[in-house]
Parts: structure tokens; C-alpha cells; sequence
């Protein structure tokens, strides 16, 4: 998927019928967020660093999120949840970046790979015609 046809991932909402109390924890809740799209290829591991940056520079009591199909899943107390949302859409606003850039990154070194060999092809076809040229058919 080209930076061009990517459509950032977002937050686009929560089934609180899903939402489920961790066993062994009487205060953390799994809290399933549905993204507004499938995540690309690549894109989860960039989520994944910016998640753990993101949740060390709050300072916020310690949060879990994890990528699930469509979902991002939060484990959080329901009273830091707001805090810890803060901070996910934040990391996945990052990764949202950070994907961009890489994919920008790879069609440029892509694109010039393919000039390299379009230009290699062309050189090695004039030395084929030059020395097809110099040949006598008679």
C-alpha cells in the first residue's frame, strides 16, 4: 500500500457489551476499541514501538494495548481510562506518521531501483546494438 492510497487508522468507536473484566485483576478491564480500518502490513510494529513511548512519557499508571483483527484492545482500570485513551489515540497518531513517512520512504528508494535498472537495461541494449552493428551479414 502506497503512502498515497493509505487511510490513516483511527479510533472509531467502542462495544461496551465487549468489554471484559481481567480475570485475577478485580479493577483492570480488557476494553476492545474497533479501528476504522484493518491496519497495513508493517504498521503494527510501528504502533506497537510508538505505544510503548508513548505510555513511558505520560508517566500513567501502567497500561497494556495490543492489536486484535480490527480492534485495538485496551487494558485499563476504568478510572484511568481516559489518560490511557489519551495516549493510544496518541501512539496510534504516531504510527499513523510514521507509516507514511516509511512508506514515502520505500517508493522513493523503490522508484530509484527501478530507474537504476531501466537505465542498466538501456546501456546494456546500446552495447548489443553497437556491436550487432558492426557485424557483416554479406
Amino acid at each position: 500500500m502506497s503512502a498515497e492510497e493509505f487511510q490513516p487508522i483511527r479510533i472509531a468507536g467502542c462495544d461496551e457489551a465487549k468489554v471484559k473484566k481481567l480475570s485475577g485483576n478485580k479493577q483492570s478491564y480488557e476494553i476492545p476499541f474497533s479501528l476504522s480500518a484493518r491496519p497495513p502490513r508493517g504498521w503494527q510494529d510501528l504502533f506497537e514501538k510508538s505505544w510503548r513511548a508513548a505510555r513511558k512519557g505520560s508517566g500513567a499508571t501502567k497500561a497494556d494495548a495490543r492489536l486484535q483483527k480490527n480492534n485495538v484492545v485496551l487494558e485499563s482500570t476504568l478510572t484511568d481510562l481516559k489518560a490511557h485513551f489519551s495516549v493510544l489515540k496518541s501512539a496510534i497518531n504516531d504510527a499513523n506518521t510514521k507509516y507514511v513517512e516509511e512508506s514515502k520512504q520505500k517508493a522513493e528508494k523503490d522508484g530509484k531501483k527501478r530507474q537504476r535498472r531501466h537505465e542498466e537495461r538501456e546501456a546494456e541494449l546500446a552495447s548489443i546494438r553497437e556491436a550487432l552493428a558492426g557485424l557483416d551479414y554479406s
